[in-house]
């Protein structure tokens, strides 16, 4: 029995020792970390002492997710080509970077883009490469974009002895050597590939594949723009991009599309457009002169290329500026022709309008309607002739009534005699057959109803001798 109880006591002493030991390890794990028994220091037992918390729930660990939303369109051509295999790269925030290929009908899509701001980048061969700047959101993600591109063409000469691209009547005349690599500074030689595109600004499809037509002024003021003609060139010389090197300038020279040249229009500014700011920045002049065809074209000298346009600004009232906004007004029917919006002159420069309101605004150049007169001019403009004579143009006679319609006298017709403002001194009969002296020729020429009377004198007569008629004595 003193064994038995000796070996139980044993059993609860190691028992004892064994639970102290487990219940005073630290609860960072660290095996020296006990505490003191009695006394504050109590060890972190959290799934014991808070039995009824909130098991972990992970979504509201995690930051909130960045919406996103899905990115369509289509590519097409400024001729109304659909454009296939053509490889779309879509950059957005947090290293967003995905590609794709428009298929059939040049339809393209990426699934899941983050919202925000979003760079599309297109670089087709054959065609201007183009990148927009858009923020991408849920009404952008329920629309499809439709993006133009312009075609381009392409030629290549020696870059030591120049030369010049045309296309669509736009031209550019590049120099003899001087030429650098894009990146590097690096003077580069050989042979010189040059992709050019003309936009037409009569044509509302090369609009749509130029960039937008906003403009940054020297105290950075974004406004419109409007365009009179607009070109893309790029540089290459064994592949690589290259720019004119410094001092070395081109001529630009380009067709005005639909705009007169009425007196004292000298220039138009030159724009060249900022890819990294998405705007475009007045560079310049270019001189507006009238070619050997007497047509209205825009030369401009320019020291680096990218897409360079022929701009004026566009204001909603006279704005003190030297630039010529060619903007027609007026109207070109009948003897009117039309001007230029202008402001009144102010100094050296003439100010500019839009024609959208402005109070200073005059129609400079155009010839407008005045009074109609009788002289077969559509004076007043309205579309029609001398309508203020509405006499005009009908039967008249002006021998005796006896005679109007006998033998060989007829009708005329009322015209317009010359100037004259009533119809009284302004209208004759002409075309009208009165009566004459009586010959010997069949015709009743004195319209008395008898051909030939008395034509050969009291002593002859008057015979027709088979066509030939001739006075024969008695």
């Amino acid at each position: 029995m003193r064994t038995s109880k000796s070996l139980s006591i044993l059993s609860v002493l190691i028992l004892s020792v064994a639970l102290l030991a487990t219940a005073c390890q630290s609860d960072d794990g660290d095996d020296g970390g006990f505490y003191l028994p009695n006394t504050d220091q109590v060890p972190d037992q959290t799934p014991d002492e808070t039995p009824d918390e909130t098991p972990d729930e992970t979504p509201d660990e995690t930051p909130d997710e960045v919406p996103s939303g899905d990115l369509r369109g289509y590519l097409v051509s400024s001729d109304g080509t659909a454009l296939t295999d053509i490889n779309v790269q879509i950059l957005g925030d947090d290293g967003f970077d995905e590609n794709t290929v428009t298929v059939d009908g040049g339809l393209f899509e990426i699934i899941d883009v983050p919202y925000g701001q979003i760079t599309i980048d297109i670089s087709p061969d054959g065609y201007v490469p183009i990148r927009r700047v858009l923020e991408h959101n849920d009404n952008s993600a329920t629309h499809f974009f439709d993006m133009v591109l312009q075609p381009a063409t392409e030629t290549s000469f020696n870059s030591e002895d120049g030369g010049q691209i045309t296309v669509d009547d736009a031209t550019v005349e590049l120099p003899a050597g001087g030429y650098v690599d894009m990146d590097t500074g690096e003077a580069r030689q050989g042979e010189l590939v040059v992709r050019m595109a003309y936009y037409d600004p009569s044509n509302p499809e090369h609009l749509r594949a130029a960039p937008p037509l906003y403009r940054v002024d020297p105290e950075e003021n974004a406004s419109r723009l409007i365009t009179y003609g607009m070109v893309d060139v790029e540089l290459f010389i064994d592949g690589n991009p290259v720019q004119l090197g410094d001092g070395q300038t081109a001529t630009i020279d380009l067709p005005l599309a639909n705009a007169p040249n009425p007196g004292g229009v000298q220039s138009i500014p030159a724009w060249y457009y900022d890819e990294d700011r998405q705007f475009w920045v007045r560079d310049g002049d270019g001189a507006v002169g009238r070619d050997d065809n007497d047509e209205l074209r825009w030369v401009a000298q320019v020291s680096h290329f990218t897409k360079w346009n022929a701009d004026a600004p566009s204001n909603d009232s006279c704005t003190d500026t030297s630039v010529m906004q060619m903007r027609q007004c007026g109207s070109n029917v009948g003897a009117c022709q039309p001007g230029l919006y202008r402001c009144s002159q102010s100094g050296n420069y003439i100010t500019l309008f839009d024609g959208l309101g402005g109070q200073s605004a005059i129609c400079d150049g155009s010839v407008g309607p005045t009074a109609e007169l009788c002289n077969g001019i559509d004076d007043d403009c309205d579309g029609a002739s001398d309508e203020d004579f509405p006499g005009k143009n009908d039967g008249c006679y002006t021998g005796e009534d006896a005679t109007r319609g006998v033998g060989a006298c007829t009708d005329g017709r009322v015209s317009c005699l010359g100037n004259g403002p009533s119809l009284g001194d302004s209208l004759t009969c002409d075309g009208q057959v009165l009566p004459s002296d009586e010959v010997c020729d069949g015709i009743d020429n004195d319209c008395n109803g008898m051909a030939d009377d008395g034509s050969c004198g009291d002593n002859a007569e008057c015979i027709n001798d088979s066509g030939t008629y001739t006075c024969v004595t008695r």
